[in-house]
Order: structure tokens, then sequence, then C-alpha cells
């Protein structure tokens, strides 16, 4: 009996040190999914917008928008 109650202990710290791990991954690839998302969509703006050749996609002064770090 006590050595159950010592494997369900080992299992439950060792969940407890895993499962915060698990959400900030997961939390991760979240950001990465709507940053490629964003991405998608200005590379179709841009490309919509050279199509005719009227740059109809404001971009500023000609130019593409500086890049940011996030």
């Amino acid at each position: 009996m006590i050595e159950l109650l010592v494997v369900i202990a080992i299992i439950s710290i060792i969940a407890s040190l895993v499962i915060p791990a698990v959400s900030l991954s997961r939390e991760k690839a979240n950001i990465l999914h709507c940053a490629s998302n964003l991405k998608q969509i200005y590379t179709f703006a841009v490309v919509y917008s050279e199509k005719d050749g009227m740059g109809s996609f404001p971009l500023g002064a000609g130019s593409r928008p500086a890049r940011t770090s996030p």
C-alpha cells in the first residue's frame, strides 16, 4: 500500500513539472501560428496591390514597412 502511495506521489510531482511546460509551449505555438497568418495576409495584400501596377495597398512612402522584432 505504501509503495502505491509513493508511486502516486512521484507521478503527481512529475505531472506538476510537465503541465506548465506543455502550456507554455502551446502558447508559443499559438503565437507562431498567428504570426504566420499575418505574414500570409501581408504577402497577399502586397501581391494583390502590385498585380495591376497601381499599388492600391498603402505601404507608406513607396516601400515596405520596417520589420519589428517581437
